[in-house]
């Protein structure tokens, strides 16, 4: 790839903080409401694995439309919410550029 990006997500309970604060965002009641869904805002990001894996292009697209439709909404959560929401937004726009995102 020409173009990469790196961040850290944060640790397993600051991400999982952060993922069900997206879900909630997203009009779920809970990461755990989203996980029994088929769909919706963020679902394809909230319901994989949070320790590994890649999600390609097709996907990255869907998730970096979500990432800029809820961005005024994800502002003011607060700061620790917004910076992880810029980076995962980030990735996903260069993802959708016939990249991946790799999570490790």
């Amino acid at each position: 790839y020409e173009t990469t990006y790196h961040f850290r997500a944060g640790s397993y309970k600051g991400y999982n903080r952060w993922r069900n604060q997206l879900a909630i965002m997203a009009g779920f009641a809970s990461d755990d409401d989203a996980f029994q869904a088929y769909g919706g805002p963020f679902w394809e990001l909230i319901h994989f694995s949070d320790c590994q894996g890649v999600i390609g292009t097709e996907v990255a697209k869907k998730l970096a439309n979500d990432f800029a439709q809820y961005e005024e909404q994800a502002k003011v959560i607060d700061d620790y919410f917004y910076d992880r929401y810029a980076d995962f937004k980030r990735a996903f726009e260069l993802a959708a550029n016939n990249g991946a995102v790799r999570f490790g």
